[in-house]
């Protein structure tokens, strides 16, 4: 092996080495949530659950996308009006609001506000009291037929 590609290949090595780094240092940040599963109209939504303070503020910052099937579930201690913003938002979302097992109130289409301070942002906000809200991609209220007044059950397991 000559020296120039003795050279390439510990540069590469390097480049490879720094990118799963930097790749792991992101990830260390992301607290891996637990799940459960929300039943719409029929449609099993895996909802990451968020119920810490710290989780429920960052929500879905920073990601990228959601899968099809896929949502987060915020758990509330008591019932209110618990306001949605879009912080660090990366792609528009649907908000359901749930009290008492069922839908109380929907924003379609919440979209992220970049290079917005966090003071000017949205908030989103229900019609009603409610005990939890969950987010899912844009356009799934459409694509699943939800409607206020639907029943919701949420599996308790990891509740």
């Amino acid at each position: 092996m000559h020296m120039r590609e003795r050279t390439l290949r510990a540069v590469y090595a390097g480049l490879i080495i720094a990118g799963l780094a930097t790749t792991f240092v992101a990830l260390e940040g992301q607290k891996k949530l637990p799940r459960t599963n929300v039943t719409i109209r029929g449609h099993i939504i895996s909802a990451d659950v968020a119920s810490a303070e710290a989780d429920m503020e960052r929500g879905l910052a920073g990601r990228v996308k959601l899968g099809v099937n896929r949502g987060m579930l915020f758990v509330f201690d008591n019932a209110g009006i618990h306001g949605i913003w879009m912080k660090g938002m990366k792609f528009p979302i649907d908000i359901i609001w749930i009290a008492d097992g069922g839908v109380v109130s929907i924003k379609e289409w919440a979209l992220p506000q970049p290079n917005v301070d966090d003071t000017d942002l949205k908030t989103f906000f229900p019609s009603t009291f409610d005990d939890y809200v969950l987010e899912l991609p844009a356009g799934r209220v459409k694509a699943y037929g939800i409607e206020v007044g639907d029943t919701v059950t949420i599996a308790t397991s990891t509740l």
